[in-house]
């Protein structure tokens, strides 16, 4: 993927949070903070460059979970915790006498900043988290293991819209995690179906 289209898809995220607090400014006359909250995730995450591939992906299927606070003028503080279950394969080679297995799979916790507006029907919270990304790496031929564990910083704007219903709410979390460490093609997307409810 080239900078421009990485630019381009940027611009796209940019532009859908902003239509998204628009739309919540035009709605929040009966609006009640949710203060504070706590939400479940769940969801998928792949690298840039394996968008579209059959390629294993470090991040792949995820869970994770997420507590915050409202504050006066709609700013909102938390902390996310996030682990992507990545990838694992075994193989054999013809005559069954060595065997290969690999996994891959990061982790990423970190406080969030963010501004959030809600309705009695609607929750949209722009957002940009940061913190550390862990990533753990295992190879094996035969008894011979090799470990490759890493640590990074890690920023991750993202955007959550969802419905209330009472003081639960539902919908949708989008995120783009950035390493800066790593080649902008590792940067990874992730969308997740977010549960909540406020305290």
């Amino acid at each position: 993927m080239s900078l421009s289209d990485l630019r381009e898809r940027c611009a796209l995220v940019v532009a859908l949070w902003l239509a998204a607090m628009t739309h919540a400014s035009r709605a929040q006359a009966d609006e009640r903070p949710l203060s504070p909250s706590v939400e479940l995730l769940g969801g998928y995450g792949v690298e840039l460059v394996k968008v579209g591939t059959s390629d294993p992906s470090a991040y792949g299927l995820g869970l994770g979970m997420r507590a915050g606070l409202v504050l006066p003028g709609h700013l909102y503080v938390g902390g996310t915790f996030v682990q992507q279950l990545g990838w694992k394969q075994t193989a054999s080679d013809a005559l069954g006498t060595s065997t290969y297995r690999g996994a891959y799979h990061v982790t990423y916790t970190g406080a969030e900043l963010g501004w959030a507006l809600a309705n009695d029907r609607l929750l949209v919270r722009g957002y940009v988290g940061t913190g550390a990304l862990l990533a753990f790496g295992r190879t094996a031929v035969g008894r011979v293991e090799r470990r490759d564990d890493r640590a990074y910083f890690y920023v991750a704007p993202g955007l959550l819209t969802a419905a209330r219903i009472g003081r639960w709410y539902g919908g949708f979390d989008m995120r783009f995690v950035m390493v800066p460490a790593q080649p902008t093609t590792e940067w990874a997307p992730a969308l997740f179906f977010t549960v909540g409810t406020a305290l």
